[in-house]
């Protein structure tokens, strides 16, 4: 295959160890790509790159979760040419899954720039990265969406600000300019996960439990701390498979659930709410949670938060937020603890930093489309535990049944209501787990 034309050439980036991934908070060891990162406007105390020193689990096992990208540089040889250049060539005559809607993908027109290309990858496909704002980085981001691969690479192409940061960073390696065109020997790639594609045929939906994957722990984590939580944090869960369960720190406290609003969800929350009033249900119920109705538009990110850090039986210290908040209306009714929150001030400005946080934050049609609800476990009864799930657009707390374990009992409930009730995939589920963000 004739190798691409190239107009502008920049200095390879050098690193070592060979392989890097993208962790939260931990330290430095791939100097070259880290650096490049934090140059482009990468907030180092949120993410940071780590080496991977082999491909044994016992190293695999060293390397801190989650992993958010992988990047690996790898010699360019003939039989690695002579397979890209065969799946090219499937991909052109049997196409693969609509997949450019769920990743950012780059086209590299700058010569010798792959190693830009492989952290720009890495990061831009990260949701919920903290970059610097007006960095190179965040304006890149701004500037690229609703772009194609080769509008990307032209705006890359034309930034003066990244030819100047790359330079700077590539010439600490021992590597001088190199001619345009000059052979290679080393490549730079990157990995990360997507969510799962829909089926390309009418008719097929997509596979049952798949699940987006928005990371909203930076976000929940940001706010929780500001308002007060220092003894326990939310992790991401990635998926409702009990080998991806058990990666989940323990105590779990609580589990927040980032939904779509269907036509299928709305029917079973108007279902159970003709069977709570027709039937009832534990009258211990209401003494035994704390729940508020919610009043205030797009609040259901606060609501759910609310919900599972005030039923997780941390403790909070009186002079924060939540403590304050807690102290004044735990031995108030839910209509009294909701005016409470309408009229206070402790949460109304950390709600809007909050959201602006991050990469993606959350989502701009969160009020129409997707909607948090939280899961709590609380003995009900004659002091058997129950999965209660507290959703502030419903009247009150719902008993979803006995549950010895928390997070895998909310899992198999999630699974079978909302995930396999839909083919949506906009889905994202955090854990309030025990023990304070790894900083």
């Amino acid at each position: 295959m004739p190798q691409p034309v190239y107009e502008k050439c920049w200095i390879p980036i050098e690193a070592n160890p060979e392989v890097s991934i993208l962790c939260p908070s931990i330290p430095v060891l791939t100097y070259a790509v880290q650096k490049w990162s934090e140059k482009a406007g990468l907030v180092l105390s949120q993410h940071q790159f780590y080496d991977v020193l082999g491909f044994d689990e016992e190293l695999l096992d060293l390397v801190p979760k989650p992993v958010k990208a992988v990047i690996l540089l790898f010699p360019v040889l003939d039989q690695v040419d002579l397979k890209r250049d065969e799946e090219d060539a499937r991909i052109a005559k049997d196409g693969q899954h609509p997949i450019d809607n769920t990743v950012v993908w780059i086209q590299q027109t700058i010569d010798n720039a792959c190693g830009a290309m492989a952290i720009l990858h890495a990061l831009t496909n990260v949701t919920n990265v903290t970059l610097t704002p007006g960095s190179a980085l965040a304006d890149f981001i701004d500037d690229c969406k609703d772009k194609s691969g080769i509008q990307r690479a032209k705006i890359l192409e034309q930034s003066e600000v990244f030819a100047k940061l790359h330079g700077e960073v590539a010439k600490e390696g021992q590597s001088e300019v190199p001619k345009l065109h000059e052979e290679v020997t080393g490549h730079y790639t990157c990995f990360v996960q997507a969510p799962s594609p829909p089926a390309r045929e009418e008719g097929i939906e997509a596979p049952p439990g798949g699940m987006r994957l928005v990371e909203l722990d930076g976000v929940l984590n940001h706010w929780s701390e500001q308002a007060g939580l220092k003894d326990a944090h939310f992790t991401d869960v990635y998926g409702l498979d009990q080998e991806l369960l058990v990666m989940i720190p323990k105590p779990v406290h609580a589990v927040v659930l980032l939904f779509p609003i269907t036509e299928s969800s709305e029917t079973r929350r108007r279902n159970d709410e003709t069977r709570i009033f027709a039937e009832g249900q534990d009258p211990t119920i209401d003494s035994k949670v704390f729940w508020m109705k919610q009043t205030i538009s797009n609040a259901c990110g606060t609501m759910a938060l609310l919900h599972a850090i005030l039923n997780s039986g941390v403790q909070l210290g009186e002079d924060t937020r939540l403590g304050k908040f807690y102290k004044e209306c735990k031995d108030k009714t839910p209509e009294e603890r909701v005016k409470l929150l309408e009229t206070t001030t402790l949460f109304s400005d950390m709600h809007e930093e909050a959201a602006s946080s991050g990469q993606t934050a959350v989502p701009t049609d969160l009020a129409t489309d997707l909607h948090f609800t939280c899961f709590v476990q609380a003995n009900l009864g004659e002091g058997e535990p129950h999965l209660i799930e507290l959703d502030g657009r419903r009247t009150g707390p719902v008993d979803r049944g006995a549950s010895e374990d928390l997070l895998a009992t909310a899992a198999a409930w999630i699974k079978s209501n909302y995930v396999e009730s839909t083919t949506s995939i906009q889905f994202s589920m955090m854990a309030l787990v025990g023990g304070p963000a790894k900083e």
